[in-house]
């Protein structure tokens, strides 16, 4: 999923349809086979988040505890950052608004869990605090503003509901609604709603009550994904020919596509600029701003999960190792390698 975008869709539909993929300021997890000191181990977890002007990268890898190291790659050099003074007491690393990089740690001392603000740039702690208090605001701060929530009823069907969370405000769904998504935008939702014989979907602003109709869903439409800001749907339809198109979620016009696909998903990051195609064998990254394609080579496995920096570059998360792309997706450096029983950063 991408970073505060909860997605939930119909299992069949997820099938046919690329879910959204790595966030610009979330964290992703996945399994490696040794800790970097060569002890044999279980699988460990990293997990890594790119900060919100796209300049660094933070990585933790060993879950937390003892055993986990951390660092901050320079996406443009590649310069390495050690983060390994206290043992970290979450495996999970983040970037407050003013971009310092957010870490929980264990004070050695006291025995305590302590958060630290982390200036990259100049390496200094700005700020740390042993208040739970302010730890916990800190973490709800950086969480999605939403939970979708599904509750099994007595007679056997399925009632959805979207919490926002801060404002202790849900809207309810009627049981004939389909799919609901939310964006970055708080307060808003979209959702499928049943009217009549019609299929329709809405776009429904939880502190006024106003919902809007973006969109007439027919037969033909196989499924929707929402872009992270909430400006564009993109919507996977049947026909003669599968197709995709992204319409505007203020107006409901066409504002890019159709394209022919197997498979289409949002690239995170960049405001929405780029979708992802799988076309017969090819994987193909569409440019909206610039109405071009991008070839991405042969469909292989699942897509990668990547994401677009304001600069027209991609970071791309390779399974062994994290890698720099440039706008033509050819590879610049490797950010962060996690291979055997060593841990190689940067180039």
């Amino acid at each position: 999923m991408h970073q505060g975008v909860l997605v939930r869709s119909r299992v069949a539909a997820a099938a046919r349809f690329c879910l959204p993929l790595l966030a610009l300021a979330g964290t992703c997890a996945f399994a490696r086979a040794a800790d970097p000191s060569g002890a044999p181990t279980p699988a460990k977890t990293l997990s890594y988040t790119i900060s919100p002007d796209g300049a660094a990268l933070a990585v933790v890898s060993g879950g937390a505890g003892v055993g986990a190291h951390a660092w901050v790659v320079a996406i443009d050099d590649g310069s390495v950052l050690a983060l390994d003074d206290a043992p970290l007491a979450t495996s999970e690393p983040a970037w407050d608004a003013r971009g310092y990089l957010r870490i929980q740690v264990l004070d050695r001392a006291r025995g305590v869990p302590e958060m630290r603000w982390i200036d990259t740039r100049t390496r200094e702690v700005i700020d740390s605090t042993r208040d739970r208090e302010r730890m916990r605001d800190e973490l709800a701060s950086s969480a999605s503003w939403a939970a979708l929530e599904d509750k099994k009823c007595a007679d056997g069907h399925v009632a959805r509901s979207v919490l926002w969370i801060k404002k202790d405000r849900r809207l309810e769904l009627e049981r004939t609604d389909g799919d609901a998504q939310v964006c970055s935008v708080p307060g808003i939702v979209f959702h499928e709603l049943k009217s009549g014989a019609e299929r329709l979907l809405v776009k429904r602003d939880m502190a006024s009550g106003v919902c809007k109709t973006i969109a007439r869903l027919d037969e033909s439409a196989l499924d929707w994904r929402v872009s992270a800001d909430g400006r564009g749907i993109l919507l996977l339809e049947s026909g003669s020919d599968r197709r995709a198109r992204v319409i505007d979620t203020g107006t409901g016009m066409l504002v890019h596509g159709p394209w022919l696909v197997d498979s289409a998903c949002w690239i995170d990051g960049a405001d929405g600029r780029y979708v992802g195609l799988t076309r017969s064998t090819q994987r193909i990254v569409v440019d909206t701003l610039r109405d071009r394609e991008i070839d991405f080579g042969a469909v292989e496995s699942e897509w990668p999960r990547m994401v677009a920096l304001a600069d027209g570059r991609f970071v791309v998360d390779e399974g062994a190792r994290i890698v720099l792309r440039d706008s033509e997706l050819a590879p610049v450096r490797t950010l962060f390698e996690h291979e055997g029983a060593l841990v190689v950063v940067g180039n």
